[in-house]
């Protein structure tokens, strides 16, 4: 049978694509590198966490703090007054004071009692306390307070002669500390310097024979140390981190993306899971602690500063029954293989600070299993000036 000139070219044209997309097994990247799969498949590639670094900030300059114990943690507040006016604390004149706190919140797991101490070291609401500086008997108090009602909206201590005393001898400002005592075995959020609700020292002196009048001075800061039952230092120097909300206790999780992976790959799934230490988590009862997985867009120095986009943030409530947390990182890992400079790590942290004695101790598991599609079969091709030799 005699071709056209016509149909000549178009069957040269035809075995020539057909050639061009012929395989031997191998696919060419757009980097030069040759895979032994089909344009398409689903396929794996394993990567590590590298590093867990710890993070914790000053949890103070919040709108409450926190006193008292509950299971394994405990914690003390400290407040500073002004030294009042002469008048009111007058050996003649001065007749009773009494000290109250507003109580946001509470958590109960046993008997109500608290106490009033002395606090004699200086302090700031600005830096994160030192227990040691601040040493107190919890069975001596300078005033207790104790109740066994189910809903507790206060702390009222009644300052004795003893009280005001030491506050006669303050020079320009004096603090108390707040804590449980020994039988103490609840928790208590505290009113803040910060809050709607100064704590404030009630006075009540004489005026003139059979007068009395009253008065009272604000609390001008205020501050508090959290207690977590362990030593978080230790525990997170390895790749075991702690999520502390009263405590303000955060980290950041890195990896490297895999070499294996090609730089044509779509990433289809990246699941993290995290196991949560049953002995070292701390959930209230009925309570679920909000977690946020943030992709940080530089690197991380200080919690409250970080910078992430909105959009990448990833939500979590885990319940006291909960024994791994998992979240979805397909996104960041997407992120981080299109541009490595981009990889500055995820932050996982309490949503709310200062909102609770809840806090988490997590290990992630050793590997985590990215899923990816490689560039489809003719977008391969179209980027290669030869296609791979024919076997």
């Amino acid at each position: 049978m005699k071709r056209t000139v016509s149909q000549c070219l178009w069957l040269a044209l035809l075995l020539t694509f057909l050639f061009y997309g012929c395989e031997s097994g191998q696919n060419k990247s757009v980097t030069g590198d040759f895979f032994d799969r089909k344009a398409g498949d689903l396929l794996t590639v394993t990567a590590t966490f590298d590093s867990l670094i710890p993070y914790s900030e000053n949890p103070g300059e919040e709108s409450y703090v926190f006193a008292g114990k509950y299971k394994n943690v405990s914690a003390f507040s400290v407040y500073k007054f002004p030294l009042p006016d002469a008048d009111l604390i007058d050996r003649e004149k001065f007749q009773s004071a009494s000290l109250s706190f507003n109580v946001p919140d509470y958590w109960l797991n046993g008997p109500v009692e608290f106490g009033l101490f002395e606090a004699t070291s200086d302090w700031s609401d600005s830096v994160r306390l030192d227990p040691d500086d601040f040493p107190f008997d919890p069975d001596s108090p300078i005033s207790t307070f104790s109740d066994t009602a189910s809903s507790i909206g206060s702390l009222n201590f009644v300052l004795t002669e003893k009280t005001i005393e030491y506050i006669r001898s303050w020079s320009r400002s004096g603090s108390f500390i707040v804590a449980g005592t020994t039988n103490c075995e609840s928790m208590m959020a505290l009113s803040a310097f910060y809050s709607n609700y100064i704590p404030k020292i009630e006075y009540v002196f004489t005026i003139a024979d059979g007068v009395l009048d009253s008065t009272s001075t604000s609390c001008i800061e205020s501050n508090y140390y959290f207690n977590t039952g362990f030593n978080p230092d230790e525990i997170a120097s390895g790749m075991t981190g702690i999520i502390s909300d009263a405590d303000n206790r955060a980290f950041v999780l890195k990896l490297t993306i895999p070499e294996q992976l090609p730089s044509t790959a779509v990433i289809n799934q990246c699941i993290a899971h995290l196991t949560i230490d049953k002995n070292l988590s701390l959930i209230p009862t009925n309570e679920t602690f909000d977690l946020g997985v943030y992709q940080l867009d530089n690197t991380l120095t200080v919690i409250s500063e970080a910078n992430y986009d909105s959009g990448t943030i990833i939500e979590s409530s885990v319940t006291e029954e909960a024994t791994v947390l998992e979240f979805d990182i397909t996104d960041h890992i997407q992120a981080w293989h299109i541009d490595k400079n981009s990889n500055f790590g995820i932050l996982i942290k309490s949503s709310l600070v200062n909102n609770a004695p809840k806090q988490l101790v997590l290990t992630p598991e050793s590997t985590l299993t990215i899923w990816y599609t490689s560039v489809p079969k003719d977008t391969l091709i179209v980027k290669h000036s030869t296609p791979p030799e024919v076997q």
